[in-house]
């Protein structure tokens, strides 16, 4: 099958802080190519990126054992040599056929990584277009284990350093999300989030489950979770201004 028309996209997919801040982009790129989109993901994700994109209907998926450039290189050679849109981003922009080509390696590294400013998107995308799917099956066999160790009393974690041990001590069940859940499963959190009355996160810029509680509140679709939440955000410097729902707690980090 020729896909001339479509647009193929390809992203960083190592870690879930990836997945997250390419979501506004996918999401973007589908509504704006009316759907004719591939999109090439790994296999070890395959299971939670069909889920979290359940709703994108017509996306059409190409997954790969490995994404490195020798396998993309092989694809752009054979059945995808004839698609121009190629929105490339990372170090796979160097098969883009566009002014954004080798742009990545250029001029940017993992460090100052970030695909809305590089490829020049609107960085509001990121978090309007922010949104995830979960299966209400996976959610209930996530709370009824979570029900027969506990009495749903339960604290959930950032694993970031900086959070003084005496707060998971206070909890009956300190959850560290990120030692629970992995690559396969990471968005069914969500369903701990919605149960729990404690949250803990921190402001440093590789946590990851502090990124996605951050994405979920500037998507501004997800307030109902945080209302009655009582959100406790461990930070570096200065006391964070927040306008968040949610009883938030600014408590300086313990030394990094």
């Amino acid at each position: 099958m020729q896909y001339i028309n479509h647009c193929v996209i390809i992203h960083p997919q190592d870690t879930i802080k990836h997945i997250i801040e390419h979501t506004g982009l996918v999401r973007n790129l589908y509504e704006f190519h009316d759907g004719k989109v591939i999109y090439f993901i790994k296999k070890d994700i395959e299971t939670l990126m069909k889920k979290h994109f359940s709703d994108l209907t017509k996306i059409i998926y190409e997954v790969v054992n490995d994404l490195d450039k020798t396998t993309i290189f092989k694809y752009m050679l054979g059945q995808f040599k004839n698609c121009k849109i190629r929105m490339f981003f990372g170090a796979f922009d160097k098969f883009r056929l566009d002014s954004y080509k080798n742009i990545f390696e250029s001029k940017y590294n993992n460090e100052n990584y970030n695909p809305y400013t590089i490829y020049d998107f609107d960085k509001s995308l990121q978090y309007e277009k922010f949104k995830i799917n979960v299966n209400e099956d996976d959610s209930i066999k996530t709370m009824n284990l979570l029900k027969s160790i506990s009495n749903m009393d339960y604290r959930i974690f950032s694993s970031a350093p900086g959070i003084p041990i005496v707060y998971k001590r206070n909890s009956t069940i300190a959850i560290q999300i990120d030692k629970v859940f992995n690559k396969g499963n990471y968005f069914d959190n969500i369903v701990l989030i919605k149960n729990t009355k404690h949250i803990h996160i921190t402001d440093q810029k590789d946590d990851m489950f502090s990124i996605f509680i951050f994405h979920l509140l500037k998507s501004n679709q997800y307030d109902d979770l945080f209302m009655e939440k009582n959100i406790y955000l461990f930070y570096e410097g200065q006391p964070p201004k927040i306008d968040f729902v949610g009883n938030w707690k600014f408590i300086e980090a313990e030394n990094l």
